[in-house]
């Protein structure tokens, strides 16, 4: 069984494997970042769409979410070598790392707070990997550096396996013609249509919506999401839950749809509408929509899709 060792020094956080290595993280690029967050790009859109300026409130409020990327991410692209090959974890046996429930977002982060935070996501990442990860002392021979990843690689890096799966799913999203592909290529996300049944919705007594209507369409969003998810569940005889749930095919499904509210379509047009909604290709709002629960880890995902452009795979930690 091969070997890939995770170990820590010169402010570098590195991937082992026989005579060769590779950086992951580097602690210097990391502070350069979280120093002046307003050079870096993983940010503008906290200036441009949010009009947040503030350092102290980006640091507190959204620096914990781009920890959460990161470390989700380079579990993933760690996680891609040992999916591919036969291999054992090993980290380093004195490093006195800490099993832990939670891992540390906030604040600017030490490199051993890094590095024990990777040590649990792999801990939890699938049921198999407690077995997998083990423990040795540190390599005293110096290793050929065949790559350094920059944080920019990691921040927006996709897992293989998820790539595999999204072109499949995106395949059969488009026979099963619940998005044009051609508007997806162009704008990289396909917008799924919510209608407002005005007319419905004041029958029942319920006016003056606006202030309701973007919390309705994030409603119409997620149950779209669910139904399409518990669809190609079943169609790939996939082994998920159904329902909202942190697993592959809800961060892919996250990662191609969007939604956008539209004019609700006349006479024959509705019908037609009206049959795609019992499959999640859209959906009519026409009464008072009813919150959807959502557990922890999916709520962080949608705020980095939201804040960050990024969709993220997480461990199940």
């Amino acid at each position: 069984m091969k070997q890939l060792f995770i170990s820590l020094k010169d402010n570098k956080i590195y991937l082992e494997e026989s005579d060769t290595c590779e950086i992951i993280y580097d602690d210097i690029e990391y502070i350069d970042i979280v120093e002046n967050i307003e050079k870096y790009p993983y940010f503008q859109r906290i200036y441009s769409e949010y009009h947040i300026t503030d350092y102290a409130i980006i640091k507190n409020e959204f620096l914990p979410l781009f920890h959460f990327i990161v470390l989700n991410n380079l579990a993933n692209y760690i996680m891609d070598k040992v999916l591919n090959s036969d291999y054992e974890i090993y980290f380093e046996k004195n490093r006195n790392l800490t099993k832990e429930q939670t891992i540390k977002l906030s604040g600017i982060l030490r490199i051993e707070e890094v590095y024990n935070n990777l040590f649990n996501i792999l801990l939890n990442y699938n049921s198999g990997m407690k077995s997998k990860i083990k423990y040795k002392n540190k390599n005293k021979t110096e290793k050929k550096i065949l790559k350094s990843n920059k944080i920019e690689e990691i921040f927006y890096y996709s897992s293989q396996e998820k790539e595999n799966l999204k072109k499949r799913v995106l395949k059969d999203l488009t026979e099963f013609q619940y998005l044009e592909i051609e508007k997806y290529k162009e704008e990289k996300h396909y917008n799924l249509p919510v209608y407002i049944d005005y007319e419905a919705l004041e029958k029942k007594g319920i006016f003056g919506i606006e202030n309701y209507m973007k919390n309705w369409e994030s409603i119409a969003y997620l149950k779209m999401i669910i139904q399409i998810h518990d669809y190609f569940s079943e169609y790939y005889h996939l082994d998920l839950k159904k329902g909202l749930h942190n697993d592959i095919l809800t961060t892919i499904l996250f990662e191609i749809f969007n939604t956008e509210i539209k004019p609700i379509p006349k006479s024959l047009k509705r019908s037609v509408e009206v049959g795609k909604s019992t499959s999640g290709k859209c959906y009519f709002i026409d009464k008072i929509e009813t919150p959807v629960a959502i557990p922890v880890d999916i709520a962080l995902i949608l705020r980095g899709k939201d804040v960050f452009s990024v969709v993220v795979r997480v461990s199940k930690l």
